[in-house]
Order: structure tokens, then C-alpha cells, then sequence
């Protein structure tokens, strides 16, 4: 049945509100009323559409099969899996009742808002991690957390969705017709595997999606037709090394190259401070330090990632209204896109708007000075000038801005990070922006167990 704005079903019990967008493979969602609680719920049922396929029946049980899942999850609830509420049937059609999430899933986050910075994309994987972890413990596999299964709150917090095709873990030689997402899973999946390693692949493809936003190479073509993945570093210059090593060994095409566990896995992600992302309460700016090891001949990834590490509390929202923001690391994501897309109009906008908050002449002397070579950048690339060297050259501007401010004991409204020595990382580059030691010791971020 296909239910209609404001229709009540169960017997008035909900009232239906309207149905989401791209949240289920094989049913249809909808945000409904719970009008005996008077709360928000979400209430998933087959697709109709479906009801023609030979294998409509063997969807129905897989969806009887997810409220059973649920349902169980709930004698040892984890935060970060939606919770089930009810599972009944009318009129011939089943009902999945479960705790509404308010929010975006991490695919249309990157389609809308554009790439996640680094600290913000390894905070929500580390939550659904742990979400799959503790599946793990209780010898279930997801199989699907892809960005489309992945909810991201305003509240900072992630949750994993749709447990449509998870399933025990147990061999079987079967060839699966549930593949899942084909960008995201692993090529063993379609021969019905279901192990843990599954989800560590599919959860590694989620996170270099969050901060490239390209669907990784599916690995099948990978396995049979020698298609080569790039490194997250190839398309997202600023990640660290650490990340993008931890991307790609989770990505192994072999599943016996991964890590062999969630756990394994996680904890060669880069450590995040865990209460940046409340906007809720003041907050102070994470300490950032980067290293250098370049030549005079820096092309324009490397000076992506150095106006990156020096200008992190500028940033810009595409298509939105410029506003004032007391998060860095959303500044930091919104800058790079700007660079991504050789364009400065957002930087400059940002600029215009924080000359606002100049306490002192001084200040504003400086800031102002910084915005007019902003807009000569822009002036630049949209008359056709290469765009490395443009990039390059706005960062010997700023380098002489913070000098002239320094000597006269004048902050800039946004100082660069203080240099330090190089840390010693895993990866491909040497040039890389990490959270540090001090914000390790205030408290990181560990798995929820």
C-alpha cells in the first residue's frame, strides 16, 4: 500500500507525514506521528513497486527479518543503531516502526554541503564503527553501511540504518543477489561471504567518499579488470597520511589485506577531540600544526593544503547565506571546497564578513590588506591564470601579512598554527595537517562499547 500524507493507520496509532527520500533499498520510508506518544517515528515498508518481481517473497522475509534484528538489538542497545519500535502487519503489508533521525545521510551531506574535513568524517565513521563492532560481537555483519545508511544529526552524533541485508556471520558458498551498494562493497560479498572485513571495506569506502566525494572504483573491477583506485590523497590533497594509509588498507581488494576486525581497523584512523562538533556550548578552536618538506616549486595540491593548515577558520556554505560559524572544522571543509573549485568569491566573502569582528585597527589594518589579495586571486583565475600559481602566490601574501602583523603585535583575526617538528606519519606525503598531542590528552575520542 502506498500511504498518503496525513492517512492514519493501526487504528489511528500513526499518522503519516510524508514519505523520505533514499532511505531503504527495497522499501519505502516515511515520517509518521506515533499519536498515542505524540513523537516522531519513522515507518519502513516493502516497495510496492516490487510486488511484480519473482523475488518479492524473498523480500518480504528479508524485511520481517530486519524488525527481528532490531528487535533483538534492543536487549543491548547501541547509540548509534536506530532503535526498533514495532513490527506489524495490515491489509497485507508489513510495517518496520523505528526511531525517527533527524538529519541528512552522509551522501546527500557531501552532495549538499559538500566534502566533510577530515576531523569531522573520522568522528562519524568512529561512531558507526563502533555501532558495527558491536555487531560484530554479536556475530551479525551489516553488509550495506554505505553514506546512503549513514544519518548525520546536527547534534554531532551518526547512526547506521537499514538492516535490510545483514545478516549472520557463517560461510556460504551461495552466490549472493544481495551485493549492496556495488561501490561499496567488496567483490566477496557477491559470492555471499560474511565476515566482518565486509563492513570494514564498506565502512572505508564510506569515509574516502566523505572526504573526496567520489564513489570510490567499484572492487570488482578492481579484482577482474585491473581498474586501479586512487588514493583519497589524489583527489583530496589536505587528508592526512594517516588517513588516507587507513582508507586504503581497509579498502585492500583481498579481504585477508584488511584489518580483521572493526576494532583493528578504527584504531588506525586519526585520533579526533570528541567534543568539537557540539555547537551547542562554547568552544575553543582545536590546535592544529602541520609540516613542511617542500621545495620553492610547490604545485597547487600542496598549496591547497597550506592555505588549508594557515586560513582554517575561514570557510563558506555553497548556496547559503554566509554566517558567523563556532566550528572550525565546518570552516576548514568549507574552505577546501572554494579551492577545489578555483574560487575565491566564497573566501572573500568569509573575509568581508569576520572584518566585522576586528576588536582594533590594527586588526582590521590586516585583515582588510589579506582581503584585497584575496580578491586579486579571484580577479586572476577568472581572467585565466593558472591556478597553482595563483594559489601559491596568495599564500607568500599571507606569509607576508602575518609577518608585518606579528611585528607590530597584531593578531590576525585567523593565525596560522604554530610549526612543528615533523610527526612521524604512514603514508604518501610529507606535507600533512594533524590534531595535536594537546588535543589528544584533552580527551579523544574511543569507541562507545
Amino acid at each position: 500500500m502506498v500511504l498518503q500524507q496525513g492517512q492514519y493507520i493501526r487504528d489511528g496509532e500513526y499518522q503519516i507525514i510524508e514519505k523520505l527520500q533514499g532511505r531503504g533499498g527495497f522499501g519505502v520510508t516515511y515520517s509518521a506521528i506515533d499519536t498515542k506518544l505524540n513523537q516522531w517515528v519513522a515507518i519502513k515498508t516493502p516497495d510496492e513497486d516490487l510486488k511484480l518481481d519473482p523475488d518479492y517473497i524473498e523480500y518480504e522475509k528479508r524485511f520481517i527479518k530486519e524488525g527481528q534484528r532490531l528487535s533483538d538489538l534492543l536487549k543491548d542497545p547501541h547509540p548509534n543503531i536506530v532503535q526498533f519500535k514495532h513490527l506489524f502487519k495490515e491489509e497485507e503489508t508489513y510495517y518496520l516502526v523505528m526511531e525517527f533521525i533527524p538529519g541528512e545521510s552522509l551522501f546527500n551531506r557531501v552532495r549538499s554541503r559538500g566534502l566533510l574535513s577530515e576531523v569531522e568524517a573520522v568522528s562519524y565513521i568512529q561512531q558507526i564503527g563502533s555501532a558495527l563492532d558491536h555487531l560484530h560481537m554479536k556475530y551479525l555483519v551489516h553488509r550495506d553501511a554505505h553514506p546512503g545508511n549513514i544519518m548525520l544529526q546536527d547534534n554531532g552524533e551518526a547512526v547506521l540504518i537499514d538492516f535490510g541485508i545483514a545478516g549472520e556471520m557463517f560461510p556460504n558458498s551461495i552466490t549472493s543477489k544481495h551485493f549492496g551498494n556495488k561501490a561499496f562493497a567488496p567483490y566477496e560479498q557477491r559470492k555471499g561471504d560474511r565476515n566482518p572485513t565486509i563492513d570494514v571495506y564498506t565502512l572505508a569506502a564510506s569515509l574516502y567518499y566523505a572526504v573526496t566525494g567520489r564513489y570510490p572504483v567499484n572492487s570488482f573491477e578492481q579484482k577482474h579488470e585491473n581498474a586501479e583506485l586512487k588514493p583519497p590523497q589524489a583527489w583530496s590533497y589536505w587528508i592526512s597520511d594517516e588517513l588516507n594509509y587507513a582508507i586504503l588498507q581497509g579498502m585492500a581488494i583481498e579481504p585477508e589485506d584488511r584489518p580483521q576486525s572493526m576494532r583493528e581497523w578504527l584504531q588506525l584512523l586519526p585520533p579526533v577531540s570528541a567534543d568539537y562538533i557540539n555547537e551547542d556550548t562554547e568552544e575553543s578552536y582545536p590546535e592544529y600544526h602541520y609540516s613542511e618538506s617542500y621545495s620553492s616549486g610547490f604545485g597547487f595540491g600542496l598549496g591547497c593544503l597550506l592555505i588549508l593548515g594557515i586560513l582554517g577558520v575561514i570557510g563558506f556554505s555553497v548556496a547559503k547565506t554566509f554566517q558567523p560559524s563556532t566550528s572550525y572544522h565546518k570552516i576548514q571543509a568549507d574552505l577546501r571546497i572554494a579551492i577545489n573549485q578555483n574560487n575565491f568569491k566564497p573566501v572573500i566573502a568569509r573575509l568581508e564578513l569576520m572584518s566585522g569582528w576586528a576588536d582594533n585597527q590594527c586588526t582590521k589594518q590586516w585583515n582588510d590588506k589579506l582581503l584585497g589579495y584575496a580578491r586579486n586571486a579571484d580577479t586572476k583565475l577568472s581572467e585565466g591564470f593558472e591556478a597553482d600559481k595563483v594559489v601559491a602566490e596568495f599564500h607568500q601574501r599571507y606569509a607576508e601579512v602575518d609577518k608585518a602583523a606579528e611585528s607590530q603585535n597584531c593578531e590576525l583575526i585567523y593565525a596560522p598554527p604554530p610549526k612543528q617538528q615533523k610527526p612521524n606519519t604512514v603514508g604518501l606525503r610529507g606535507v600533512s595537517i594533524h590534531l595535536s598531542n594537546q588535543a589528544n590528552k584533552t580527551g579523544a575520542t574511543q569507541l562507545k562499547m
